[in-house]
């Protein structure tokens, strides 16, 4: 959980505790977790993104990393 924390502080660079499409992309690669494709990305997103607006907070990644 600390090598996450380090891993979403450094992507989120406006300190907002909201991550873009971009930017979780980064941080799963970096996670070791592949997403292949686009659509990969946007099945996970849908999981995650409640409000369908391309972006997840700090705890939504928790949430779903915890179950």
């Amino acid at each position: 959980m600390y090598e996450f924390n380090l891993l979403f502080k450094q992507l989120d660079e406006d300190n907002d505790g909201i991550l873009n499409e971009h930017q979780l992309r980064q941080l799963l690669v970096s996670m070791s977790v592949v997403v292949a494709t686009e659509q990969d990305l946007d099945a996970l997103l849908k999981v995650v993104d409640p409000n369908n607006n391309k972006t997840v907070t700090y705890s939504q990644i928790v949430q779903l990393l915890s179950t």
